[in-house]
């Protein structure tokens, strides 16, 4: 009889799934230079990274002059690039033909990249009142469920990440505030 170290069986307890990369881009956020996101029958927004820790609007052109709030922006990136699925979609077949409407894609150009990766959220199956939605991740070879939450975080608006400060100073230039 052969002893096992106590480390190595609980190791060997956890189930299969919970060792599977199931991130839904493989980047670091401070190689990313350009973001896209288009919503259909909405505005698509694009960014580009134009200096260290600057990014400004490619896409609406009337958006190209307005100060982005650079801290926004990078934990959105950071958020988008830590994102995980919890599971590949169990019935993949089923969702072939015809697959659900597009909601949501997100497209990431990495740093020496000619092609982003992207995602693409479809709307939620209509088995599924308030389950998680369909997703497509070209660094993972099937579909996905990603939860509601996760959908709405890559969602954010652009105006979300306009530069609008409370105060027209910074804040250790206020003397007082009446």
């Amino acid at each position: 009889a052969m002893l096992v170290d106590a480390r190595l069986v609980k190791l060997l307890e956890i189930p299969a799934e919970e060792y599977a990369d199931l991130r839904l881009f493989d980047l670091k956020p401070e190689r990313i230079v350009r973001l896209s996101v288009n919503t259909p029958g909405m505005e698509e927004w694009d960014l580009s990274r134009v200096q260290e820790g600057v990014f400004r609007f490619l896409k609406p052109q009337r958006m190209q002059h307005v100060e982005l709030a650079q801290v926004a922006i990078e934990f959105y990136l950071y958020a988008v690039t830590s994102m995980r699925s919890p599971e590949f979609l169990q019935n993949q077949e089923a969702l072939k033909d015809p697959l659900p409407e597009k909601l949501l894609e997100v497209q990431i150009w990495s740093e020496g990249e000619d092609k982003p990766e992207q995602l693409v959220i479809y709307h939620q199956l209509e088995t599924a009142e308030f389950g998680p939605f369909v997703a497509y991740s070209s660094r993972q070879n099937g579909y996905l469920t990603v939860p509601a939450a996760k959908v709405q975080q890559l969602g954010n608006s652009l105006l979300s990440l306009r530069n609008h400060p409370v105060l027209p100073q910074g804040i250790g230039q206020v003397d007082r505030v009446m």
